[in-house]
């Protein structure tokens, strides 16, 4: 029992899902080798990894590129903030998806937790709000 405990907080160290464990398991359960099927995972995984990261750097290439824009100076037509108003209309934002069955830590990062309102906009730690009049 121990044993399997043991396999179990590994496999989710690793960052297999339960779900995926218990597969694994039933593999051992009926005396298959559950090897080939854990590689696929990892395989699968890995690939998931890889598209994350390329959507992370175009986030980052586009962030880097609104962060390069002037501040303090409202852009023509901007309404709030020449960052925001800048981005294109449909921005590449870091998902919430789930790595191996866990959530990210750098979707957790970006996450609104942490954040406070000023006259009810978002206001991210360390910055500030523009009063908007």
């Amino acid at each position: 029992m121990v044993e399997r405990v043991r396999f179990i907080r590994k496999a989710q160290a690793l960052g297999l899902s339960l779900e995926q464990v218990a597969d694994v398991l039933e593999l051992v359960g009926a005396g298959e080798r559950p090897c080939a099927r854990v590689r696929r995972l990892r395989e699968k995984q890995l690939h998931d990894i890889d598209v994350r990261l390329q959507e992370l750097h175009g986030f980052r290439a586009e962030l880097a590129a609104l962060l390069a824009l002037p501040s303090g100076v409202p852009a023509s037509g901007a309404t709030v903030c020449s960052i925001v108003d800048g981005a294109p209309p449909s921005p590449r934002r870091p998902s919430r998806k789930r790595v191996g069955g866990r959530t990210s830590r750098i979707a957790r990062a970006g996450s609104e937790q942490g954040r406070t309102r000023q006259n009810g906009i978002p206001v991210a730690p360390g910055t500030h709000a523009v009063n908007p009049k």
